[in-house]
């Protein structure tokens, strides 16, 4: 037989009673100051976890709850309970702080690299699955979002609208003939000069973007990284990592119950995370090459892209289009450098 102290809490009332533990292996024993005693089938006994040095618990069949400072006593009725060595082995674990912050580190390591490589791979592999005509529902309340807070009707002329969708139409059956890209123009106000590629196929083009270039084929080179992004599924590629993030976050907090917001949120992931660095590159790896295809040469590209970089321009339009298209100087030696290797 084994005894010890504790402190109870009947389940009934706020009230505790300081009592007598006396237990076998079979019976646990609870007698009051007053000598009201109570008996318990140790199976029925449920014991907490240890966790650290902290007042061990035990809950009673009855709704009653048991705290005492008594480890060896709890240690003594886990063995005869038959409680597992493993929890036991974390207790021990838990009390060694070197080991505690090399477990920290662990996770730590664990996690960034999962955000980094693994978390990537999945958002590829799931967003490629999915059929972009799957995707036009999250492009509809993206696209009545943006049109309710940001956006105003397009006040470009009937003449530039229908020339500029002529030029997207045969870019599209050029570029991605197996994808059935839309273009729509919208008054940017408050986005400046902007371009988004949605998850369905879906190009908006700001008339800042479109007063902004001095020729056609400016804009073309725009197209292009734009209908790029769609093919690579990239915005969905993005919403996913970024939502990744967030559900990674909220698992480690332990706010799980905060992932189930997520369907409400992606259009503001979708719109807000913006495009990797990676992702600008490959857009415009192909933009680039499509204009090299088309013998059009990459100049109007890049000096399109010079603009949105500032190019002594003041203004809020660049850098409305530059929070969600980076724009880097190295991005443009890139599409120089691309021209310089297809050059014979």
């Amino acid at each position: 037989m084994i005894q010890g102290t504790a402190q109870l809490f009947d389940g009934q009332s706020a009230a505790t009673h300081s009592v007598t533990i006396k237990a076998t292996e079979q019976i646990l024993r609870l007698t009051r100051s007053t000598g009201e005693t109570s008996d318990y089938l140790l199976t029925a006994i449920s014991i907490d976890p240890p966790l650290g040095k902290t007042a061990r618990r035990l809950r009673l069949p009855d709704g009653g709850l048991l705290e005492t400072d008594d480890h060896a006593l709890v240690t003594q009725l886990d063995n005869w309970k038959g409680n597992t060595r493993g929890l036991r082995l974390v207790h021990r674990l838990e009390q060694k702080w070197r080991l505690a912050l090399l477990s920290l580190a662990g996770v730590v390591i664990f996690t960034l690299g999962f955000l980094k490589f693994g978390l990537p791979a999945i958002a590829d592999k799931v967003a490629r699955s999915i059929p972009l005509e799957a995707t036009a529902p999250l492009t509809t309340q993206t696209l009545s979002m943006l049109d309710k807070h940001a956006l105003t009707p397009t006040e470009l002329s009937t003449e530039t609208r229908e020339r500029l969708q002529q030029i997207f139409r045969d870019l599209d059956r050029q570029y991605a003939p197996d994808i059935e890209c839309r273009l729509v123009f919208r008054q940017g106000n408050e986005l400046g000069a902007n371009a988004f590629a949605f998850p369905d196929g879906l190009v908006l083009m700001t008339d800042e973007l479109v007063e902004m270039a001095d020729n056609d084929r400016q804009i073309a080179g725009v197209f292009l990284h734009e209908m790029a992004h769609v093919a690579h599924r990239h915005s969905l590629r993005s919403a996913f990592q970024s939502a990744g993030v967030f559900m990674v976050v909220s698992i480690l907090t332990g706010d799980v119950t905060a992932t189930t917001s997520l369907a409400a949120t992606l259009p503001t992931v979708l719109l807000e995370s913006g495009y990797s660095r990676g992702f600008e590159s490959e857009a415009d790896r192909e933009a680039g090459e499509m204009m090299l295809l088309l013998g059009w040469g990459t100049q109007d590209y890049q000096e399109m892209l010079s603009k949105l970089t500032g190019d002594g321009r003041e203004g809020a339009e660049v850098a409305k289009y530059l929070s969600t298209h980076p724009i880097t100087e190295d991005r443009i030696h890139q599409i120089k450098q691309l021209e310089m290797q297809t050059d014979p």
